[in-house]
């Protein structure tokens, strides 16, 4: 929404304009209202009511967030225009005027200002989902409506020229995702227009599914042995060029991300990662655009208060803060790519071991309610957002004060000309302690190696046993010692790795018996696996598609035999069928070949039985006979007992 508070020194809107573009933004949230109203009627009802006006008008969703659609990309783009709201909020923080409120006036205004955000961008979602002419055309023109409000908006409420470019600089993600559904919208309507005709039934959308779905395809690979690519190795000079670009793929696969053939992320997956970059980069642009001014302006009154000094200490001290200041911006935005590489490919990992049911990472279900990971799955992608945004921020500021710290510290030395004194101070003071720490682990690494297990360490058996324990003895005093070196050093590295980790739901800091009790963002990362899992299993989707293909098949085999038997003595006009080379009647033809695999599925079973005769007790006439005939036994048994309790009487 439109605001007259002013972020910095780049964005602020006068109080007539932000009344004027808060108007005009309410008689968007109308049309979108109405819009949503057009879009209902597309779709029935399943429960409540179904036979009142056809089912019509249905509740409609903004996107399935338990099976991956096929549009998943028109999804990520839908949630990059999404993130403009986002953006509007970090912009304006959430408050509608500069005037002091209770804290809960400002949380109920947030709270409406998400519900109210959330309807101004649903059509553009729900468009997709209803996938329809209708939906499409009418999606693309409040697109349109919203993207030229947004761009006005922001050229208004800019303060300069230099804040104008700031806030382009920060949509321009944004932007390009409203172009490409500027795109992708018509080109929906032209393939709905030009193959509207051509309706499927459900055997070819199960056939469909098992020769192209990630699922079926998967489960293919279940039954065949991974192939794993090698590099080639030749001396030719082309050759070795494949070769070094092979090797470094390798490389990147062993330590950043590993691509997985076949392998398809669900779209909530993509659309929650493809929103934290965006906003980051918003971000990181936002805090460039507002701290480099300032920062500027310090050097600028340097140079003023030093005229002719432009090698001053004051001066070079700011300039050496300004390139820190950039970098570690920079360093931070880096390392939170490289996080989210990372991530996906745990989650990729964790995810395939749940469908085999392995739990060395993830907790098994068991271990809380479905209640309990419904409401985690629920919470998954706004906290991975969140929880990215502040680890973007804190190691940010911890990375500009450690390089700031280091670069002034060698800065100051270096204009005083110490550098070399404080280097031989610090190698003496701390030299000796270190050395004798790496002697000290070099020994116990080559008594242990040596003369402490037996052949040279290749099994876990104790040699030397007096000597050992003598050693053990010795040790115990100064062990003591430092381990309370080591215990601070091991606090360090809880603050180290926390800061780093802060980001990654998918580790969570604290110990595994309590990380599912205190660690919010892990228990909606372990929730959104499980969830996921539950109902994107690909063995248990082929399945249902098999029995999806199996029962329609049943079906026109049965409609067959009807049309056969009703139309048997029927003088009607024929056709030869020219897969079976009988006389059908025309209005059977249009299941030809059906007998014929009527014929090979009674064979398959034949041969399946014969070679399995365990299988034949399992057969649906051998069940149904043995529950007649325990039918028969309880009454039998229930006869027996009126005559017991009639003799007892």
């Amino acid at each position: 929404m439109a605001d007259n508070t002013s972020n910095g020194t780049i964005y602020g809107c006068p109080a007539e304009t932000a009344e004027f573009y808060i108007t005009f933004q309410m008689y968007l949230l109308i049309c979108s209202a109405v819009i949503l109203i057009i879009f209902s009627f597309t779709t029935k009802r399943t429960n409540l009511c179904t036979g009142l006006f056809q089912g019509r008008p249905g509740l409609i969703t903004p996107m399935n967030y338990l099976e991956s659609p096929k549009n998943r990309w028109a999804y990520t783009a839908a949630y990059g225009v999404l993130t403009i709201a986002v953006l509007n909020m970090i912009l304006t923080g959430g408050n509608t005027n500069s005037v002091p409120e209770p804290s809960y006036i400002i949380q109920l205004k947030t709270i409406l200002l998400v519900l109210l955000y959330g309807l101004l961008y649903y059509p553009v979602l729900a468009a997709v989902t209803v996938n329809s002419i209708l939906s499409y055309t009418i999606g693309w023109l409040h697109l349109c409506l919203i993207f030229g409000v947004q761009v006005a908006e922001t050229v208004d409420c800019a303060l300069s020229q230099q804040g104008l470019a700031v806030l382009m600089g920060m949509y321009i993600p944004s932007y390009a995702c409203v172009l490409f559904l500027l795109i992708n919208f018509p080109v929906q309507t032209y393939r709905l227009i030009r193959y509207r005709r051509s309706k499927t039934s459900l055997l070819e959308n199960g056939e469909f599914f098992l020769k192209h779905n990630y699922e079926a395809k998967h489960v293919c690979k279940l039954f065949n042995k991974n192939k794993k690519q090698v590099c080639p190795e030749s001396p030719v000079a082309t050759d070795k060029l494949q070769k070094l670009r092979c090797r470094l793929k390798s490389l990147w696969a062993k330590l950043v991300y590993q691509r997985v053939e076949g392998y398809v992320y669900s779209t909530r997956i993509v659309t929650t990662f493809t929103v934290a970059v965006i906003v980051i980069y918003a971000v990181a642009v936002l805090i460039y655009g507002v701290f480099l001014p300032i920062i500027d302006g310090l050097v600028y009154n340097a140079v003023q208060r030093n005229k002719g000094q432009f090698d001053s200490g004051e001066l070079i001290l700011y300039k050496v803060f300004r390139v820190c200041f950039i970098v570690s911006i920079g360093i931070a935005f880096l390392y939170n790519l490289l996080s989210i590489a990372f991530m996906l490919d745990q989650y990729r990992k964790d995810h395939l071991d749940l469908q085999k049911g392995i739990h060395t990472r993830v907790p098994p279900m068991t271990q809380s309610g479905n209640i309990f990971w419904m409401m985690n799955f629920i919470n998954y992608a706004g906290y991975q957002v969140a929880y990215l945004l502040w680890g973007f921020f804190i190691q940010s500021v911890v990375i500009l004060i450690i390089v700031s710290v280091i670069s002034l510290l060698i800065t100051i030395l270096a204009i005083g000309h110490e550098l070399e004194a404080v280097l031989k101070w610090t190698i003496g003071h701390f030299g000796p302690s270190i050395l004798i720490l790496l002697v000290l682990y070099l020994i116990h690494f080559l008594l242990s190696w040596l003369v402490f297990l037996q052949d040279k360490g290749a099994n876990l058996a104790a040699n030397n046993r007096r000597l050992l324990f003598n050693f053990v003895y010795f040790m115990f005093i100064y062990n003591i010692l430092i381990g309370a070196f080591s215990a601070l050093l091991r606090v360090g590295k809880g603050i180290v790795f926390g800061v780093l980790y802060i980001g990654r739901l998918d580790s969570s800091n604290l110990p595994r018996s309590v990380n599912l009790l205190f660690d919010p963002g892990y228990r909606a990362y372990v929730g959104m696996l499980h969830v996921e899992n539950a109902h994107r299993h690909p063995v248990m989707l082929t399945f249902i598609n098999l029995l999806v293909i199996e029962a329609e098949i049943r079906k026109r085999m049965l409609a067959v035999e009807t049309c056969e038997e009703n139309m048997a003595s029927s003088t009607s006009s024929t056709l030869v069928d020219a897969e079976e080379g009988t006389v059908l009647p025309r209005s059977c033809s249009f299941v030809g070949g059906e007998r014929r695999q009527r014929a090979r599925r009674k064979w398959a079973v034949l041969f399946t039985v014969l070679n399995n005769p365990s299988l034949a007790k399992h057969r649906k006439t051998q069940l149904q006979k043995s529950q007649v005939d325990a039918l028969d036994l309880n009454e039998d048994n229930k006869g027996l007992g009126m005559s017991s309790v009639a003799i007892c009487t």
